[in-house]
């Protein structure tokens, strides 16, 4: 049995401090398979999101690994902390959830699933993140980190204060990925989507014309370097349309899904977090997996019948290598895996890259 690399008893800083409680093998554990991400050489095309790398002591982990597209945990322009625990609570999930609505309600579950395979689980950390002094040399360091065949991205959100406008966020989002840059970013990725935030940069997503200021101002800040726009899951496929038409001229790509959204409740139905704030939250893990799945597949078919130039980056509930399959053949370049990652760290080694699945 696997063991995991993250204790949700323990706080997030005594993660950030101690980095993964697991220890990694001398030799990755994951086969070499020589394929491309955003113009830079991989080894596969398999990867960790934002969520489990917590800094460059996490991003090494997981390189040594085998998993090879890595994704720094969202930065901001100025120190957040995190929510209090519990962060990572499991729930009672045995059928695949809904993408909406938000008030549907999940139950927090008694222990720990005995298949982490099969794991569906709250997230409510609040997009912590250091101040820029901090985080930007250890960006470096989680870059000097990897090996050949392996990529950073980094992953950045605006922070904003009461009275900000549309523009103020744009430009904080442009400021991040200018930021993200000089510390040694291959990609950059703008989370638009947090479903446990709950400010503006939690549902820009779902606004078309502040997602085409945001990717205009970002793309004018990193005019050389691949971008991502991180999204969650649209109720409505009109909205998701109008959303890649509008920032298919200035980004290259967008990652799908940010998990979901749900009503997270005790036993006895009162909220399953210290604060009612956190009631809804954000979902992750094995019960996502179809809702994720279908909005992939929805912008696939609107980047066809529009003819947009995006490419794909998926996440959120892929557990098996059956699982990765179904996402290269929905229309992902690549794919990434936090809660399999976090509790069966070892799976990268089964887990297939996009070329052994999809042939052109």
């Amino acid at each position: 049995m696997s063991r995991p690399t993250y204790d949700v008893t323990k706080t997030y800083e005594w993660h950030y401090e101690h980095g993964p409680i697991h220890d990694a093998p001398p030799e990755r554990l994951a086969p070499v398979r020589n394929e491309q991400f955003f113009g830079c050489p991989v080894n596969s095309t398999v990867g960790v999101p934002s969520g489990p790398l917590l800094n460059s002591k996490w991003v090494r982990h997981y390189a040594r690994l085998g998993w090879d597209i890595l994704t720094y945990k969202s930065v901001r322009s100025r120190e957040r902390g995190c929510y209090d625990l519990p962060n990572l609570l499991f729930l009672d999930v045995d059928e695949q959830l809904a993408g909406a609505p938000s008030s549907e309600q999940v139950v927090a579950l008694q222990g720990t699933p005995a298949d982490p395979r099969r794991a569906t689980w709250g997230i409510t950390f609040g997009m912590p993140s250091r101040a820029p002094d901090e985080w930007q040399p250890d960006v470096q360091a989680a870059r000097e980190a990897l090996d050949e065949g392996q990529v950073l991205i980094v992953g950045v959100t605006a922070t904003p204060e009461e009275g900000w406008t549309e523009e103020d966020v744009a430009e904080d989002y442009a400021l991040c990925c200018r930021l993200a840059k000089e510390a040694g970013a291959q990609v950059v990725e703008c989370n638009l989507s947090c479903p446990n935030v709950k400010s503006a940069e939690s549902y820009a997503y779902t606004d078309p014309e502040l997602t085409r200021l945001i990717a205009e101002r970002i793309r004018a800040a990193v005019p050389d370097l691949p971008l991502l726009l991180k999204m969650g899951y649209y109720e409505e496929a009109e909205t998701l349309r109008a959303v890649m038409c509008a920032v298919a001229p200035h980004v290259d790509g967008l990652t799908l899904t940010n998990g979901i959204a749900k009503t997270q409740v005790a036993r006895d139905g009162t909220c399953a977090y210290p604060e009612d704030f956190r009631l809804v939250s954000g979902v992750g893990g094995w019960g996502v997996r179809d809702s994720s799945l279908e909005n992939l597949r929805r912008a696939a078919a609107i980047r066809e019948q529009e003819g947009l130039d995006l490419e794909f980056l998926g996440c959120s509930g892929i557990m098996t290598p059956d699982d990765a399959a179904a996402y290269y053949h929905a229309g992902a370049c690549a794919v990434q895996c936090a809660t399999l990652a976090m509790l069966a760290p070892e799976a990268v080694g089964g887990l297939p890259s996009r070329k052994e699945v999809v042939t052109e």
